[in-house]
């Protein structure tokens, strides 16, 4: 179930790809999602990304000690990042 939730997350982010491992996330949008790269510059104050990289994906550090703690951690990244991409999408049709 928590892998639905996370699947949820990622297409109301227009996420493309996540990549989870025991020291953090890697998170790729689709390229033509436009709202989320007017957001760039909300998400890279965040203290969890470590890096903005030019092949539209985000770094996000953080130490996961099990498996579990990678999911839930994941999982509130994400939803985050739908947040956001919600936040703007409302904006853009203002």
């Amino acid at each position: 179930m928590q892998l639905v939730a996370i699947k949820a997350l990622c297409r109301q982010a227009h996420i493309e790809k996540v990549e989870a491992g025991p020291k953090g996330v890697i998170v790729a949008f689709r390229e033509n999602f436009s709202p989320i790269r007017k957001a760039w510059c909300a998400i890279s104050r965040t203290r969890l990304v470590r890096e903005v990289r030019p092949d539209m994906k985000i770094v996000f550090v953080r130490e996961f000690e099990t498996a579990a703690a990678r999911l839930d951690g994941t999982r509130q990244i994400l939803r985050a990042l739908a947040a956001i991409a919600m936040k703007k999408r409302r904006e853009a049709r203002r």
